[in-house]
């Protein structure tokens, strides 16, 4: 056989010529091939994002070149797939969905991409208040148990973003109804409210005086 060393990527060709003892040369013969040592670059998106609180998601797959697939979910079996690949009923908590694409050189790539099944929405607190009040400004504290953006509300009010302290001026007489909307990262929503009665009404006794003549 004849070896070659040190040859680069590319397309290459190989020539050969026979002479025969009586110094006859026949035809070229020429084959040639690609030279590819170049894992193929891969990358995955997911539709939902980092965070999902849908029951299945799917998974978009590109390559920088022509490429055969295989994929896994967490720990289980290598299998052969064609993107996108879909994973249906994934149970709440952190999964990997992981990619191997191998071109026709034989040069193979791993890739992964991990996300959070989040289904269950978050925990608003609010401290219950004394059920009448005569302040027109209040400040109003809550917790959520987990990262989420919050938007708050006082009676019918516009929803606004907000932080705990909330802070609230100029109420006027008559019931009022504060509201907290936390969204966590995956989209799940929890609404909590409290209520209580503004009274601003002076409420003094009258005696009535009676004289004999």
């Amino acid at each position: 056989p004849f070896a070659q060393t040190g040859l680069v990527d590319g397309v290459q060709r190989l020539d050969v010529r026979a002479a025969d003892t009586a110094g006859n040369v026949g035809a070229v013969a020429a084959s040639t091939w690609t030279v590819d040592t170049q894992a193929p670059d891969v990358a995955i998106t997911a539709v939902s994002g980092r965070y999902s609180n849908k029951t299945s998601d799917s998974f978009t797959v590109t390559a920088s070149e022509t490429v055969t697939y295989q994929c896994r979910l967490d720990t289980g079996s290598w299998a052969n797939c064609s993107p996108p690949m879909v994973v249906a009923n994934a149970t709440e908590g952190d999964h990997t969905v992981s990619i191997r694409a191998t071109d026709r050189a034989g040069n193979t790539t791993t890739s992964a991409y991990t996300w959070t099944t989040d289904r269950t929405a978050p925990v608003v607190t609010i401290p219950e208040p004394d059920a009448v009040s005569n302040q027109t400004t209040v400040s109003m504290t809550f917790t959520v148990d987990e990262t989420t953006n919050s938007e708050c509300r006082i009676t019918g009010g516009t929803w606004a973003a907000c932080s705990s302290p909330a802070a609230f001026s100029g109420l006027r007489e008559g019931s009022q109804t504060f509201s907290v909307r936390a969204t966590d990262r995956a989209g799940n929503v929890h609404t909590k409210s409290i209520s209580w009665t503004l009274d601003l009404t002076d409420r003094k006794s009258t005696r009535l005086n009676s004289s004999h003549v």
